[in-house]
């Protein structure tokens, strides 16, 4: 009988840890990342005015509520013309009106948009463009030549029965109501302009008051928290992260990939499906939850824990103060980014980043597309871009250099001009360094839920209500 000697027993060692991500995978999922990037991104892509599928209506929208609320504002106090002025643009709105028109009837065929861009020029003191539609309105609203008062109101009937009530309209009748000596419509008209002026300027103070309540709120509880020296941690998630350089890389790629290539592959393949298309962001989160997910099973680790979306109790608090300070400071960044840009005089194109489908859809659909907005969005942006990308950074770098790289790389990932750029790179930083400080996602899903849902509520009251 044979008995192996204990010399040859050795004990057993664990096995190397097998790579979960293969490179060659990785690689091409790397390939098509950058071609899906390189179609957004595109330079040749053509006019923001392309991605919209109501251009004139969604023009005549932002220009006309904009005049009328500048109208009702000339009888408002100084101060408050100056406020206005300061946050939505310049005093005078007419030249960049004009020049949004000029490009939009250079791209789009809209007989509508001609007669407003003919009555914006006429305003202006310009005279209206050759064979623009409705022109014969226009001079006789704005020539001295003797207007004759029964073709002057044939002119108004045509012009309430083919036309929309706003301010182009309006305006146009109570020019040609004036020179046939028709005052009472002349006033009926001035006071339709100063009727939904008043009502846009009630919206816009009120969602202003309220954003200033938000951030002076904000501002106190963060010159608080730093007086106490007190912004402690209360999630579970490590930073560094459990996983190394190359399957943080590995899960980026295919997060984004999902993100992009779902959206795209359905414009793509389904370009008049425009309800698909809406939807199309709701499939695209779902590959990174489930690689993430699987990966983390595969490493014995906790989806809840990595990313602390499990919280010990008694830190809602915590939470709410944190989230309340990320609001009101992102608010106040915001503002003032929008300002410093807009005195420099760098615009950004009026289209971009418009959420038309909030000015057109039906109820139902908004309400879908707004749940998307503040619930999925969120959630997913936020485990791509802080759990995802910021974690793979922080293994190689210091949190300041990860959460700069990830705010660039997630406001590049918008394609909004410069303005929406800088506003959600600032966002974006202060989400990282939130992440950093608290171990959670927790505050920057809820502050970017918040964010996401300020803006939707605005777009909401302001321009479709």
């Amino acid at each position: 009988m044979l008995v192996a000697s204990t010399e040859d027993v050795h004990a057993s060692e664990p096995p190397p840890p097998t790579r979960y991500f293969s490179p060659w995978i990785t690689g091409l999922f790397s390939a098509l990342c950058l071609a899906v990037l390189a179609v957004y991104m595109a330079p040749w892509h053509g006019s923001p005015l392309d991605s919209l599928e109501r251009p004139a209506e969604a023009l005549e929208r932002l220009v006309s509520r904009d005049l009328d609320t500048r109208e009702f504002l000339r009888s408002a106090p100084h101060w408050e013309q100056r406020l206005y002025g300061m946050l939505m643009g310049d005093d005078d709105p007419l030249p960049e009106a004009i020049g949004w028109y000029e490009e939009l009837v250079d791209a789009v065929e809209s007989p509508a948009a001609e007669l407003y861009y003919a009555v914006l020029r006429a305003e202006s003191g310009e005279a209206p463009p050759r064979g623009a539609e409705g022109n014969d309105w226009v001079t006789a609203a704005y020539s001295d030549d003797r207007l004759d008062p029964e073709l002057g109101r044939e002119m108004i009937a045509r012009i309430r029965e083919s036309l929309p009530a706003n301010w182009f309209t309006d305006t146009l009748v109570a020019h040609i109501a004036t020179r046939i000596g028709d005052g009472p419509t002349a006033e009926a008209a001035h006071a339709d302009i100063a009727r939904r002026g008043r009502s846009i300027l009630t919206r816009w103070r009120a969602l202003s008051a309220l954003e200033v309540v938000i951030v002076a709120a904000a501002l106190g509880l963060l010159l608080g928290q730093l007086a106490r020296d007190r912004f402690p941690r209360f999630g579970p998630a490590r930073l560094p992260p459990v996983w190394n350089l190359g399957d943080g890389y590995a899960l980026v790629v295919r997060a984004v990939l999902g993100l992009l290539g779902i959206t795209l592959a359905v414009v793509v393949l389904l370009p008049e499906w425009r309800t698909t298309i809406r939807l199309a962001s709701l499939l695209g989160g779902l590959p990174v939850i489930l690689w993430t997910v699987a990966y983390l099973r595969a490493r014995g680790e906790s989806f809840s824990r990595t990313f602390g979306l499990v919280l010990p109790q008694g830190t809602a608090g915590r939470l709410l103060v944190l989230t309340l300070v990320l609001v009101g400071v992102g608010g106040a960044a915001e503002a003032a980014i929008g300002s410093l840009v807009s005195a420099a005089g760098v615009d950004s194109h009026w289209a971009d980043g418009l959420p038309e489908d909030l000015l057109w859809d039906p109820p139902w659909l908004v309400v879908v597309g707004t749940l998307d907005t503040v619930v999925w969005t969120p959630f997913i942006e936020e485990l791509t871009f802080r759990g995802l990308l910021y974690g793979t950074l922080r293994a190689v770098t210091g949190a300041p250099l990860a959460a700069v790289a990830s705010g660039c790389l997630f406001a590049a990932a918008h394609g909004y001009g410069l303005a929406g750029f800088l506003s959600v790179f600032v966002s974006g930083i202060l989400w990282a360094l939130a992440y950093e400080r608290s171990r959670s996602l927790l505050p920057g899903i809820v502050a970017h839920a918040v964010n996401n849902l300020s803006v939707t509520v605005t777009y909401l009251v302001m321009l479709r209500l």
